[in-house]
């Protein structure tokens, strides 16, 4: 049997479209560090429960999973998508001009 690796709940907020994670208190924060990790397949079903209700009440948008690394200080995010986004991403500066 495969190994299941570590997860976290990642979204934006609808207000303002900010990358947020779920955290131990049942919370969003900016801060993946705060981050409530699943270790099994039981607790992410768990934390997406948790994530759905936000979405229907309208705090966040689109919820998912995401592998991460644990590592003695701190969480890591596995996918370079990841790393982007928790770092604020986007990877180019947007100039708000049209190109057409």
């Amino acid at each position: 049997m495969a190994r299941e690796r570590p997860k976290i709940i990642t979204a934006n907020r609808l207000d303002d479209g900010v990358v947020v994670y779920l955290d131990k208190r049942g919370n969003w924060s900016e801060r993946l560090e705060d981050s409530k990790v699943a270790m099994n397949k039981n607790e992410e079903d768990v934390l997406m429960e948790s994530a759905s209700h936000a979405e229907r009440d309208l705090l966040i948008i689109a919820p998912y999973s995401m592998d991460i690394e644990l590592t003695e200080r701190n969480l890591a995010p596995r996918s370079q998508r990841e790393r982007i986004r928790s770092s604020g991403g986007p990877t180019i500066k947007w100039g708000g001009g049209s190109n057409v």
